[in-house]
C-alpha cells in the first residue's frame, strides 16, 4: 500500500553486481494530485458554492467555498473512493 498522497510505486527489478560496486536502488513514489473546479455548463467557474469532499465512510475530508481558483488535494489515498458534494 502506498503512503497517503502517493500512487503505488512500480516494481523495481535489479541485479546485484558480483564486484565491490556500491549500488543504489531507487523506488520513486509519484504524488497523487486531484484538482477540483466548480464550473457552469457554459464553462466559467462558479463562485460562492459550498463543496464537501467525503471519504468512503462518509466523513468530511474537506469543505470549502468556491472562488476563482481550483481546490487542489495532494494527500488523498490512491485507490480510495471519494464523494464530491455541493452543500449549498
Amino acid at each position: 500500500m502506498a503512503a497517503n498522497g502517493y500512487a503505488k510505486a512500480e516494481d523495481v527489478v535489479f541485479t546485484v553486481q558480483d564486484d565491490s560496486t556500491y549500488q543504489i536502488i531507487k523506488m520513486v513514489d509519484i504524488p497523487t494530485i486531484v484538482v477540483i473546479d466548480k464550473v457552469s455548463e457554459s464553462g466559467p467557474r462558479v463562485v460562492g458554492a459550498t463543496l464537501q469532499l467525503l471519504n468512503s465512510a462518509g466523513a468530511i475530508v474537506s469543505e470549502w467555498v468556491t472562488d476563482n481558483s481550483s481546490k487542489t488535494f495532494s494527500d488523498l489515498v490512491a485507490g480510495a473512493s471519494y464523494l464530491l458534494r455541493e452543500k449549498e
